[in-house]
């Protein structure tokens, strides 16, 4: 569990020096998942949507992302968020 903790605060400090990339927050979203925190997580996954680029058709480019959001918010069974 240490070296996830450690982990999240690896993340933190990434975001500190380039808070509009979305990888960094899947990254700590996966981790919050791992250790349950699944608030975190959605939170996570909410920013890295809003930070992921759009493709030509102006949709997003990352479906992972929402993908991983509605797995957290089933785990809370907050199902109809998830769907």
């Amino acid at each position: 569990m240490g070296d996830l903790e450690n982990s999240i605060k690896d993340f933190d400090q990434a975001i500190v020096l380039d808070d509009k990339n979305p990888i960094i927050y899947s990254n700590r979203g996966l981790v919050n998942r791992k250790l349950d925190r699944f608030e975190e997580a959605i939170r996570d996954y909410s920013l890295e949507i809003q930070h992921s680029p759009v493709n030509e058709h102006g949709a997003l480019s990352n479906i992972k992302a929402f993908n991983n959001r509605a797995y957290c918010l089933a785990k809370l069974q907050r199902y109809q968020e998830a769907i």
